[in-house]
């Protein structure tokens, strides 16, 4: 979890922590010290949501010491956010050149396959023959003095 989020649960934590502290404190009633039993219970108690308040707000400020740039002034943070935003403009410079490359090799590579395929097409007989007929096998081999062997 980033910082931000445990920060915000630590402090939801401490407000849930009061909340419980005040609607949990027993009502003290001073009129009654008959029973100093119940008065001891009730200060417990109201030790223990101390407690319970005293943990939730020292582990909110540790949560709080760990957050980036509290040692920085305000004017070292917005010379930082200057420079971020420096590099972040050359950065996304960097990805438009590369984009506009990225294309270029692309329309040549198109390119190249057109005149690939243009070429394969003129090669190709635009009419597909017919394989030639038994006839004019044999008449082409008898014209050029070769007989073809047969073993009966």
């Amino acid at each position: 979890m980033d910082k931000v989020t445990v920060l915000q649960q630590c402090v939801d934590q401490m407000t849930l922590d009061m909340f419980n502290a005040l609607r949990l404190l027993p009502p003290l009633d001073t009129e009654d010290d008959s029973n100093a039993e119940v008065v001891a219970e009730q200060l417990e108690r109201i030790k223990g949501l101390a407690k319970d308040l005293l943990l939730s707000a020292k582990r909110t400020n540790e949560v709080i010491d760990t957050l980036p740039g509290l040692d920085k002034t305000e004017a070292d943070q917005l010379e930082e956010l200057r420079l971020l935003q420096i590099a972040s403009d050359e950065e996304a410079r960097n990805l438009l050149e590369a984009e506009a490359e990225a294309l270029q090799w692309n329309a040549r590579a198109h390119e190249s396959l057109q005149v690939i395929c243009d070429t394969r097409l003129k090669k190709r007989p635009s009419k597909i023959s017919d394989p030639p007929s038994i006839s004019t096998t044999l008449t082409t081999t008898a014209s050029s003095t070769i007989l073809p062997t047969t073993d009966l």
